[in-house]
C-alpha cells in the first residue's frame, strides 16, 4: 500500500473511522489487482458493495488509475499504473 507523506506523519486516533474514499481506494486496488476492469462493471460492482461512484472515482483520482478506451465501439476501462500493456477484462 502506497501513503503520502501526510498520511505517514499525521497523528492517529485508534478512534478515527476510515474514510469513504480510504475503504473504496483499497476496494479498487483489490479489483484491479490482477487486470484492467470496464467502467462499467466497477460502477456496477461498487454500488453492490455499498461505494457511490463518486467516492470511487475520487478514490482512483488518488490511486492514479489509468483509463483507456477498450475499442473503436468499445467502454472505457481502468487500470492500476503498473498494469500497462495488459489485457482488458469486459
Amino acid at each position: 500500500m502506497t501513503v503520502t507523506a501526510d498520511e505517514a506523519l499525521a497523528p492517529r486516533d485508534a478512534k478515527a473511522k476510515p474514510r469513504p474514499r480510504d475503504m473504496a481506494a483499497g476496494w479498487l486496488r483489490d479489483l484491479l489487482a490482477n487486470h484492467p476492469v470496464s467502467v462499467r462493471e466497477i460502477e456496477d460492482e461498487a454500488k453492490a458493495a455499498g461505494f457511490s461512484v463518486s467516492t470511487v472515482r475520487r478514490a482512483a483520482d488518488e490511486l492514479g488509475i489509468t483509463t483507456e478506451k477498450t475499442g473503436y465501439e468499445g467502454g472505457w476501462a481502468w487500470r492500476l499504473p503498473d498494469q500497462a500493456g495488459e489485457e482488458i477484462e469486459l
